[in-house]
């Protein structure tokens, strides 16, 4: 191989190396913001100031959504559908994240666990 195919070979590698790192660094920050805007579009949708304040304090935590802070959380039922709905957006952010999770969202029992742990997180992240 020539000088000139080694380099643009090289350089080629290196691009694609430099691309999937950008990628893998992004990720997370891309799904953290899908999850925000999820969560702020919740917000304008309803009207109750408890339910407005705990969805604030979820976007503002967004980037902290992830398996381990969840498995950790402890558990909080949902009262309201607007609760459950919160949850799962949280739920389905988390697992996209881990999908060894997905088997556990599979049955409405493991879905309605994670979303209880889900919505504990919330809970105690407000301020």
């Amino acid at each position: 191989m020539s000088e000139s195919g080694a380099t643009a070979v090289t350089f080629t590698l290196l691009s694609w190396a430099l691309a999937w790192s950008l990628a893998f660094e992004l990720w997370p920050e891309l799904r953290a913001a899908r999850l925000r805007l999820r969560l702020r579009q919740m917000q304008m949708e309803q009207n109750d100031p408890e339910l407005f304040q705990a969805l604030e304090a979820a976007a503002r935590q967004a980037e902290e959504f992830r398996w381990l802070p969840l498995l950790l959380a402890r558990e909080r039922r949902p009262e309201r559908p607007e609760q459950e709905r919160a949850a799962w957006e949280i739920v389905r952010h988390a697992a996209r994240g881990a999908p060894w999770l997905w088997l556990a969202l599979l049955s409405q029992a493991g879905r309605q666990r994670w979303m209880r742990r889900a919505w504990g997180l919330i809970e105690v992240r407000q301020p």
